[in-house]
């Protein structure tokens, strides 16, 4: 089991309406996007904590691999393309969610040894992207903050 930081803002009520996380498979310029990509590294089982407005508001459980599909009706236009890729999740929203200034310090000690892609940068605040790996010992700790049970 991994677990993920997903980055989701304006999206997290789409997606958590329909039950899913989706991405362009590229940019409308061609370029394919490294944290776009990274939706075919989830798998079933994976934990995936769902980061909007400087909270984790939900805690989900990855329920199937990746697929193609396209850009679901109720998702708004973006500035990509409408062929993607999505995989299905079981949120679990939380009843309060997690402010993440409550915890910044304890979990920024923890990403520290996160060699690459992590989900904040080193004055807390997210960095750009949409899908984010967390070491184990950073999932592990916001399992525990979030009190969710598998």
């Amino acid at each position: 089991m991994n677990y993920w930081w997903v980055s989701q803002g304006n999206y997290y009520a789409i997606e958590l309406k329909w039950g899913y996380l989706w991405v362009p498979q590229w940019h409308k310029s061609g370029k394919t996007i490294h944290h776009w990509e990274r939706i075919k590294e989830l798998e079933t089982g994976d934990i995936v904590f769902s980061y909007v407005d400087q909270s984790i508001a939900a805690v989900s459980k990855v329920i199937s691999e990746f697929y193609e599909a396209n850009r679901p009706v109720p998702m708004p236009e973006r500035d990509v393309i409408n062929e993607g890729f999505k995989v299905d999740l079981k949120y679990k929203p939380l009843p309060k969610p997690l402010e993440l200034y409550k915890i910044i310090d304890e979990l920024q000690q923890i990403l520290s040894k996160q060699t690459k892609y992590k989900p904040l940068n080193k004055n807390g605040h997210g960095n750009e992207g949409y899908i984010f790996p967390l070491i184990d010992e950073a999932g592990e700790y916001l399992l525990k903050k979030t009190g969710f049970e598998s």
